[in-house]
């Protein structure tokens, strides 16, 4: 009588409307990964950018900031005051004395307060066996510490 076909699963609008639905949503699943793996790799590129730079900006500030500590260094060799107080020491009375290493250690606080690097600077004025610091004033020149630091 009828010429029945056997049931068969392609044959079913079941599978035609899901073959269809894979076909327009397969797509934008692809394309949504996509879009997901270049943010990601976006995002990673502009991370790892800023982190370049400001490591560079870094780097660079503390580069400039050593050599303006050299500089304060070699600016503090040629202070007057410490040549005057090495080279005349036996000929200076003590008001000029005492003025002239006040005078040094206001250099060196003002060494010492013009970086945050700093935390303490020391003159060591071996003809007079004296050192003054900026953190601890005037003492007598500690020998050994002084042979250790023009060993190094």
């Amino acid at each position: 009588m009828y010429n029945r076909q056997p049931f068969s699963l392609r044959n079913t609008i079941f599978l035609r409307l899901l073959l269809t639905f894979l076909l327009i949503i397969l797509p934008i699943i692809l394309m949504g990964v996509y879009l997901y793996q270049w943010v990601v790799q976006t995002a990673s590129d502009d991370i790892s950018k800023t982190a370049v730079s400001q490591i560079t900006f870094y780097l660079t500030d503390l580069e400039n900031e050593v050599e303006r500590m050299k500089l304060l260094q070699y600016g503090l060799i040629e202070d007057e005051n410490l040549n005057e107080l090495t080279l005349t020491w036996d000929s200076m009375d003590a008001y000029t004395r005492t003025e002239k290493i006040n005078s040094l250690w206001k250099w060196l606080n003002t060494t010492q307060n013009s970086s945050v690097y700093i935390k303490n600077v020391t003159a060591h004025i071996y003809p007079v066996s004296k050192s003054v610091s900026s953190a601890n004033g005037t003492s007598e020149l500690d020998i050994k510490r002084y042979d250790r630091i023009r060993t190094e």
